[in-house]
């Protein structure tokens, strides 16, 4: 039967797009303390690359690199800090792009 274009509610629930949301590789972390503070995640949020013809990929990493190295938590490899927190260091396109990125493409 023709459905005239209409969608139904199972279509509504249907992702579009990926199906994977493991595209930072999690490092193994033999520390059961391993929490990234929100005042953290703010700070790394505040200065976001949207990849604008104004911004430098590499003056954002060494911004980033800056506040991710004032962080230390015993038994966390300073990596596993890194790749949990770089998400958050993109914005606009650069966000989107990250989404479809291969599963576990970013590693130590």
């Amino acid at each position: 039967m023709e459905n005239n274009g209409r969608r139904t509610l199972a279509d509504h629930t249907t992702v579009v797009g990926p199906h994977h949301f493991n595209i930072i590789a999690r490092l193994r972390v033999n520390a059961g303390n391993m929490e990234v503070k929100p005042a953290l995640i703010q700070l790394v949020k505040s200065n976001p690359f949207n990849e604008l013809s104004h911004e430098s990929p590499y003056e954002h990493l060494t911004t980033f690199n800056e506040i991710c190295n004032i962080v230390k938590i015993n038994g966390v490899p300073d990596e596993a800090i890194k790749l949990s927190l770089f998400p958050f260091s993109l914005g606009g396109n650069t966000k989107l792009w990250l989404k479809f990125v291969v599963e576990d493409s970013f590693t130590e």
